[in-house]
């Protein structure tokens, strides 16, 4: 079974977060509530910028925010950002079985997003 590194799994909170706050946040306001360091989370945040998931604020008011609806943000995108190309990804959900084989798990484009 293939594992997420911690960076993709801060980038997937991180996201949560925005999610839910549904706007603009502070990467020291995400970090605290993940408890994880704002530095760490600060490179996390500009892997997904260069990605195109999301979108920076600079100045008073700054931030970061989801580039587009939360219902467009795919988690293979998410975890190619943080990841580099993904070879051979089996379904997320792990129902044993390539995702390839002519079936898409429920976070694979087309279905539910982040």
């Amino acid at each position: 079974m293939t594992q997420l590194t911690h960076s993709t799994s801060y980038a997937i909170r991180g996201l949560k977060r925005l999610v839910v706050a549904n706007g603009s946040l502070r990467i020291e306001q995400i970090a605290h509530a993940e408890r994880l360091s704002p530095t760490f989370m600060a490179k996390v945040f500009q892997a997904l910028a260069r990605a195109g998931v999301i979108k920076t604020k600079r100045g008073r008011g700054g931030g970061v925010e989801l580039a587009r609806s939360a219902g467009h943000v795919m988690l293979p995108e998410v975890i190619e950002a943080m990841e580099g190309q993904v070879a051979n990804a089996f379904c997320l959900l792990d129902h044993g079985f390539d995702c390839s084989d002519g079936w898409r798990c429920e976070v694979h484009e087309g279905n539910n997003g982040v």
